[in-house]
């Protein structure tokens, strides 16, 4: 295994997770602004929420192609990694789907659906806690 091409996997796997959490951090606050926002200002607060949500995907899709790479390179071998690995795969795709549905009820929100901010914001929020908990669960795998 190359050492040098592995960190620079590893980095950019990093850099994903903070891309990744800080767009959904931002939303976090812009989406609840959105509601109560005047008609004036809604549109800038949903340019914003788009722009965060381009940052937070780029990071996901990111994190998605590198995280496969990493075990790859590492272990090589699924039978190697720790139970661990593979709750934090739950995770994953219980943050894949939380993710699905918040951009789901965003884009009904955007379109007029006001009954779907309920979801939205419930949905965000779950994102947020899953985000954290899989971050945990990759620390206690990976050590």
């Amino acid at each position: 295994m190359d050492e040098d091409f592995y960190k620079f996997a590893l980095w950019l796997h990093l850099l994903g997770l903070v891309a990744g959490l800080g767009g959904g951090i931002s939303n976090s606050q812009i989406g609840p602004a959105i509601g109560t926002a005047t008609a004036e200002t809604r549109p800038t607060l949903w340019k914003l929420h788009h722009a965060m949500s381009r940052i937070a995907t780029t990071g996901l899709i990111v994190m998605l192609v590198t995280g496969p790479l990493l075990v790859w390179m590492r272990y090589s071998n699924l039978s190697a990694l720790t139970p661990w690995f593979w709750v934090k795969m739950v995770f994953v795709l219980m943050l894949l789907v939380s993710i699905a549905i918040t951009v789901r009820a965003a884009k009904q929100v955007e379109a007029g659906d006001v009954a779907a901010t309920k979801t939205m914001m419930v949905a965000g929020r779950v994102s947020g806690l899953v985000s954290t908990a899989t971050v945990l669960i990759a620390v206690i795998a990976f050590g």
